[in-house]
């Protein structure tokens, strides 16, 4: 009965062994996520200070970015500031004068911060960065700027895979988007702000274009979507303090939903938004 017993055991114990080192080798089933497929973004961070200025910036590393456009990005724009207001450089030494001049004048640092959002998009497949830089050299306050980025399983999304662009349909959107920021800024809406902002200064009352005028001042519509993101629910389109609004308003943003765009849409991604 002992060996009888003995004998079961160690052929369970084989058999276990074996069905282990099956499941070891099994390929990835239909319908589970293979994790080297997943994208993968992990956050890196600058901070630098001295007695002039202060950096800091925090940007994500995303797998879907392929020639580390962010980075490249972030860096560039970092090492520029760093080269422009180094101890003993032309900005530090003006700063030391002023300093010397004016006793009274309170002491303050150059600040340079980047911070981002994350915005993504399931219909498409795609996930966006908003970068909003904030930048004092003196002065009663700074300014800030903004600056996106989109990616899908490709790599690097232009505006113009996703929406049809032409002089007619950018005047259009363009319309859409003064619209809705008249909306979002509500109390602080200044029309003309926007109007020009938009470059809709620059269309006719029968609809036609000031081309002259626009050449002159060398203006393109097609910056007004130079900052976009992509949600599930439309595109989100964002602005530079001033561009759009007054100072105090800050960066602004405008999202217009898919539906208000299927017109400009491309085939493909109307496709996809179905």
């Amino acid at each position: 009965m002992r060996k009888r017993i003995i004998a079961v055991l160690a052929l369970l114990c084989v058999l276990i062994f074996i069905v282990g080192c099956k499941s070891k080798q099994s390929p990835p089933q239909v319908g589970v996520i293979n994790e080297s497929s997943v994208a993968v973004s992990k956050d890196k961070t600058i901070n630098e200070t001295t007695d002039f200025y202060t950096i800091k910036a925090v940007y994500p590393v995303d797998s879907r970015d392929k020639n580390n456009l962010v980075e490249n990005y972030i860096k560039s724009e970092v090492e520029k500031r760093k080269t422009d207001w180094k101890i003993g450089g032309e900005l530090y030494k003006k700063e030391q004068e002023y300093s010397k001049k004016y006793p009274d004048r309170p002491k303050y640092q150059y600040e340079y911060e980047i911070e981002y959002k994350k915005y993504e998009c399931a219909k498409l497949n795609a996930v966006s960065y908003l970068f909003t830089t904030y930048e004092f050299t003196g002065g009663p306050h700074g300014s800030s700027v903004v600056k996106s980025f989109t990616f899908d399983e490709n790599g690097i999304v232009d505006i113009s895979q996703i929406l049809n662009l032409n002089e007619s349909s950018e005047i259009a959107i363009s319309k859409l988007l003064k619209a809705k920021l008249k909306e979002s800024l509500d109390e602080s809406t200044d029309d003309t702000m926007i109007t020009n902002g938009l470059g809709l200064n620059y269309v006719n009352d029968d609809g036609t274009l000031d081309k002259l005028q626009l050449e002159k001042d060398n203006f393109q519509f097609m910056n007004n979507f130079a900052n976009f993101s992509l949600l599930d629910e439309g595109i989100k389109f964002d602005f530079d303090q001033y561009q759009v609004g007054p100072g105090a308003a800050g960066v602004q943003e405008a999202t217009i939903p898919w539906a208000e765009l299927k017109s400009y849409l491309q085939p493909n991604i109307a496709d996809k938004l179905k």
